[in-house]
């Protein structure tokens, strides 16, 4: 229909693109990209945005881009990996870290091996910044372990830390 009434706007270049086989896979694909970049943005223009929305939106897009076949976008999947390693180090920041790490939905899943120390140290620090004694520290890092390791059951009683997300 376009052609026949708008035949001026469609050149013959447009016009092959357009009836390519692979034209509309290629939408789907940067389209499966470009929705995680649209939900992170309303959700950081949302009043009630956190700094884990944040962090978790940087997650979701990075796996979208992850998912693309690098044979077939080579060039735009390293570029979209290029630009979101500058903006990820901006995040690599340990209080996102520790704000994914403690968010009740996603609990630290998939955190990089010895990221947890790294956090559980910061947390530590923090927690003797408000004034807390080694012996109540040593109970944080206990209790994020106990979390970390998701245990519904200490001593036979039921976890009040993973009780919550259990049901």
């Amino acid at each position: 229909e376009i052609q026949e009434n708008h035949s001026e706007i469609i050149s013959p270049v447009i016009l092959t693109i357009l009836c390519g086989r692979g034209f509309f896979t290629d939408l789907q694909y940067f389209s499966d990209v470009l929705f995680p970049i649209k939900e992170a943005i309303l959700a950081v223009e949302a009043n009630h945005s956190t700094l884990a929305d944040c962090y978790i939106n940087l997650v979701k897009i990075v796996m979208a881009i992850q998912n693309l076949p690098i044979d077939k976008y080579k060039g735009f999947h390293n570029e979209c990996i290029k630009k979101f390693n500058k903006w990820f180090e901006e995040f690599n920041d340990p209080i996102y870290q520790l704000t994914y790490f403690l968010h009740p939905a996603y609990k630290g899943l998939e955190l990089k091996f010895g990221t947890f120390p790294f956090i559980a140290n910061y947390a530590r620090k923090l927690w003797q910044q408000i004034g807390k004694s080694k012996e109540s520290c040593e109970a944080l890092i206990t209790q994020l372990q106990i979390y970390k390791e998701q245990k519904e059951n200490i001593n036979g009683n039921l976890n009040p830390y993973t009780a919550l997300y259990t049901i």
